[in-house]
């Protein structure tokens, strides 16, 4: 999420940015050679149920967030330049403890490598809390632990590509994945200036159904123009004045 529990002011805007990696373990199908088992071109070859699993760079991330209302934040984001997100954050509490709600939902159209194959729908629809333990004005340690559930319109999960080979292979096949999901992210933000932050966080959710998808991405976050007031947490650590 690249955010914090804190909302934005009324009218204030925030632009984000973030460059991710994914990494995908899930029970697929895949395909695989006949005789030495490795994943191969055109060629003898055969289909089997199987764990697949990915570790793959994605395609940096765009957003931006708007402060609506006194502790009402909307943000909407084009995760890795090919989805479309957008989440609505709700401040409950604020001070050394901060928490929110920032219920959202994401989906996208793509379909797997093989020409042969038809294009699918897949949307996440996502209620994570927002956890944050406020160090100090300009550093909070982040949790985001919730619920997820994954739906598409896509009918079984494969590991191949073009030709049975493909470079994000296994990370097209999780697309597939449908059900319930848990989540749970943990990150740091570091307030460097008034209008610029840096984000790291390192996302994890589990599925639940056939196919036990475990899907986790980290990345780095930053956060430009309007950031949260943190002023509270300096006048709190202040000396009181002779």
């Amino acid at each position: 999420m690249y955010t914090t529990p804190r909302t934005l002011d009324p009218r204030k805007v925030q632009w984000q940015a973030a460059t991710e990696v994914i990494g995908v373990n899930y029970n697929g199908r895949q395909v695989i050679a006949l005789g030495d088992g490795s994943q191969v071109g055109p060629g003898p070859s055969k289909i089997v149920q199987g764990n697949v699993s990915e570790i793959a760079p994605m395609v940096p991330s765009f957003g931006v967030r708007v402060g609506v209302a006194e502790g009402f934040e909307v943000g909407l984001r084009i995760p890795n330049l090919d989805s479309l997100a957008v989440d609505f954050k709700i401040r409950l509490l604020e001070g050394r403890f901060d928490v929110a709600l920032d219920p959202g939902i994401q989906g996208f159209y793509t379909g797997y490598p093989d020409p042969g194959s038809p294009p699918f729908g897949v949307f996440y629809l996502q209620a994570p809390v927002l956890l944050a333990i406020n160090v100090s004005e300009d550093l909070s340690l982040v949790l985001s632990p919730g619920f997820a559930y994954e739906l598409t319109t896509a009918t079984e999960t494969c590991g191949c590509g073009p030709d049975n080979v493909g470079t994000f292979t296994a990370v097209w096949g999780a697309a597939t994945a449908s059900g319930p999901m848990a989540r749970l992210g943990a990150g740091f933000d570091f307030r460097i200036t008034k209008t610029f932050a840096i984000h790291p966080e390192l996302t994890f959710m589990q599925e639940f159904g056939d196919e036990k998808l475990q899907l986790w991405v980290a990345g780095i976050g930053f956060n430009m123009g309007a950031q949260p007031d943190y002023s509270d947490l300096a006048q709190a650590t202040s000396p009181p004045a002779l």
